[in-house]
């Protein structure tokens, strides 16, 4: 039966629905091969598509992560916060790296070169690809 949580294709037969949370372990196998940390449960949501033997056969993630921005210095204190030490006492926070909860890092998204250089000095590294957004309201 077809649910707001669940489709089928009549064509291909192909199931398409939202993952419980229940079985999220069912995801860890695709995780594992493509070298990709799985995100928590608790701050993710995973849509599947199946095949008529349950098996997983495509996925689609929504999950929850990390960014450090906005970055504000005030103009005229430029040269004297040190932004190295805002972002430390952010990166103490958790009690431990190794908690379920904690992803495997965070990004941040520098909105012009002068931030971009601060990250780069504060240990963040550029990563290839292209960044896309998408609003609610679009």
């Amino acid at each position: 039966m077809d649910t707001p949580t669940m489709e089928i294709d009549r064509e291909t037969g192909l199931i398409y629905r939202l993952l419980p949370t229940e079985e999220w372990d069912r995801l860890a196998p695709i995780f594992a091969k493509n070298d990709w940390f799985l995100p928590p449960r608790q701050l993710s949501n995973a849509s599947v598509t199946e095949n008529s033997q349950g098996e997983i056969v495509g996925m689609q993630m929504l999950q929850l992560v990390l960014h450090s921005e906005p970055t504000y210095i005030d103009e005229a204190y430029s040269g004297k916060v040190n932004y190295l030490r805002l972002w430390d006492l952010l990166e103490r926070i958790p009690k431990s790296k190794k908690n379920h909860l904690i992803l495997p890092g965070y990004c941040l998204v520098a909105p012009n070169e002068k931030i971009a250089q601060m990250a780069e000095r504060g240990g963040f590294k550029l990563i290839e690809g292209k960044l896309y957004r998408k609003l609610w309201t679009e």
